[in-house]
């Protein structure tokens, strides 16, 4: 059985949430969000909650159950309060810049990359620290991912980019007999 699923999930007042043709839509003060369900749960939606039930009992349909309200979860908090993934660069000359919607980032290459920012995040950089947000869950660590990808960590000096809340297990160098 699903924990997960059987919670029913709050609403808030300022969201406004409806299905429509197997489409559950989320909308609230950071924007909207629209995702398609799979149509073996069902969806109802009352006064200030939303019940996900399955409608087989087999082995998938309780899966889906779980993960269908999870991601209905996570939308109604992107649309209210946010998701935030924070990134330290480190390194010698590593540089990072956010001009219009591009993020340049100089780590040590010899050419800059430039990742394109999506229109609904907002990514902004203070020192040595990148910061992505936005609504959308996926879409933030998927970006964040894609940046720290870039120059991951590495063991013996920590320089590259690695997320703020990693501890990156660092290695012994040679020694001298």
């Amino acid at each position: 059985m699903s924990r997960i699923g059987k919670k029913p999930i709050e609403v808030p007042e300022n969201v406004t949430a409806s299905m429509k043709d197997g489409v559950f839509t989320a909308e609230g003060p950071n924007g909207t969000l629209e995702r398609k369900l799979h149509d073996i749960v069902s969806i109802e939606i009352d006064a200030g909650e939303i019940t996900v039930t399955p409608k087989e009992k087999n082995v998938f349909a309780r899966s889906m159950w779980g993960t269908a309200a999870a991601h209905i979860k996570n939308m109604i908090t992107g649309v209210t309060e946010g998701f935030k993934k924070q990134l330290i660069f480190s390194g010698i000359g590593y540089r990072a810049n956010v001009g219009g919607d591009t993020l340049t980032l100089e780590m040590g290459y010899s050419h800059n990359i430039e990742l394109d920012i999506p229109d609904t995040l907002e990514v902004s950089v203070e020192k040595n620290t990148i910061t992505v947000s936005g609504p959308d869950k996926e879409l933030v660590g998927s970006f964040a991912a894609d940046i720290r990808a870039v120059r991951t960590p590495e063991p013996y000096k920590g320089s590259g980019i690695k997320y703020a809340d990693e501890i990156i297990r660092r290695k012994e160098g040679k020694k001298a007999v």
